[in-house]
């Protein structure tokens, strides 16, 4: 069942949330505005909240041996599913429903420059200050390729822990492969290999060999792909855990994805693009960062638990640890401070998320207890 409800997708991405633990993909088949969510957890199992901004009342869930598992209802724009690592197919979403993370540019650059000079100290389009392409002298600023180039352009990067990153490029490879990804070490404008990570080549048109993915150093990890001379890469690192998570995409379909455990991850150094004495182009090259999405959470009750101690009760359709209260007595000048909170009406009262919390009678909400001390104060809640 399994097989036949990928078979013949047009587009099969990750679709990112704040939940390391979780795996969710979204594919489409003919339809690209009715996407299904495919949902599991990588251990044990997971209460997964996702907010829903088309409108739709209800989902319908299938496991993967095609068994109904019913239907979930949308309530107040937020749909709770409970994944396990065991798949399931969750039909019904729509397109607007997917925007869980959005991304930041580090370096984008669609080689506008001039095919007579060198790419070599050329600022890409968009980079941070300072930043210039370190390039093989027959790599051009129009992302040409001189005669049997056996050189590499690279940008120095280094990712940060808790971070999702993605690389790509279009190529178009003639008389051999074409590469891009992460580099470790001194970084070279020779051809760049032994020092190589996480990275993917496209094989030239007319090849009879595959496109491929390695994990690297260099080519050690190489996984062949369903592709022969894509004209489309891209690497996606997840670093928000220990262990990291890397997928390779060709020609826009996710083809591989490993984890890499925290005794093994290399140190990087720079992001590249490489050629093995090919000639051809690079164009439409984009390195982003994933930055999480927090929707705004609303306090939805408020009475008094006891004397001194009052129960709050807040609509927090993001993950419970990313929002905070916090409260101010004067709204002119706009000063809030962090609330001491429990999630007991007998403390102890800390400053800390929402995490530190429990829930209402309808499982939904997050419900604290806080102090009160006998001053008017306006509360709010943040995220973060």
């Amino acid at each position: 069942y399994m097989v036949n409800r990928l078979k013949g997708y047009d587009l099969l991405e990750r679709y990112y949330t704040d939940n390391p633990n979780v795996r969710l993909y979204k594919y489409t088949r003919g339809d690209p505005a009715s996407p299904v969510l495919v949902a599991s957890a990588v251990n044990g199992q997971e209460v997964v909240n996702l907010p829903v901004y088309s409108g739709v009342a209800e989902v319908s869930v299938t496991d993967i041996f095609g068994v109904d598992q019913g239907t979930l209802s949308v309530v107040n724009n937020n749909l709770q599913i409970t994944a396990t690592e065991t798949p399931v197919y969750v039909d019904g979403l729509q397109a607007a429903d997917f925007p869980s993370l959005q991304p930041s540019f580090i370096f984008q650059d669609d080689f506008s420059g001039s095919g007579s000079s060198g790419l070599d100290g050329i600022v890409p389009d968009v980079a941070p200050a300072g930043t210039t392409w370190t390039a093989h002298a027959n790599i051009m600023a129009d992302g040409s390729l001189g005669a049997s180039t056996a050189g590499s352009a690279w940008l120095p990067f280094v990712p940060e822990a808790g971070r999702i990153y993605e690389l790509s490029a279009t190529l178009n490879a003639v008389g051999s492969w074409l590469s891009l990804g992460f580099g470790t070490g001194t970084p070279t404008t020779g051809r760049t290999l032994d020092n190589a990570v996480f990275w993917s080549l496209t094989q030239p048109s007319g090849s009879a060999y595959p496109d491929q993915s390695f994990t690297g150093p260099g080519t050690s990890g190489s996984e062949n792909a369903s592709t022969t001379s894509t004209d489309y890469l891209k690497v996606v690192l997840d670093a928000r855990n220990a262990d990291w998570e890397v997928e390779w995409y060709f020609n826009g379909g996710l083809e591989r994805s490993e984890t890499v455990l925290e005794a093994n991850v290399p140190s990087i150094t720079h992001v590249y693009l490489s050629a093995n004495g090919a000639t051809g182009s690079y164009g439409d090259f984009l390195m982003t960062e994933w930055v999480s999405v927090v929707l705004p959470a609303g306090i939805v009750g408020w009475e008094s638990a006891s004397s001194n101690i009052m129960e709050m009760v807040v609509d927090a359709p993001g993950a419970a640890n990313r929002y905070f209260p916090v409260a101010t007595t004067n709204l002119v000048d706009g000063i809030w401070t962090n609330v001491p909170h429990s999630d007991t009406n007998t403390g102890p009262f800390v400053v800390t998320n929402l995490g530190h919390s429990t829930t209402d009678a309808s499982g939904t909400n997050e419900v604290i207890y806080l102090q009160a001390d006998g001053n008017a104060k306006f509360f709010r809640i943040i995220a973060q």
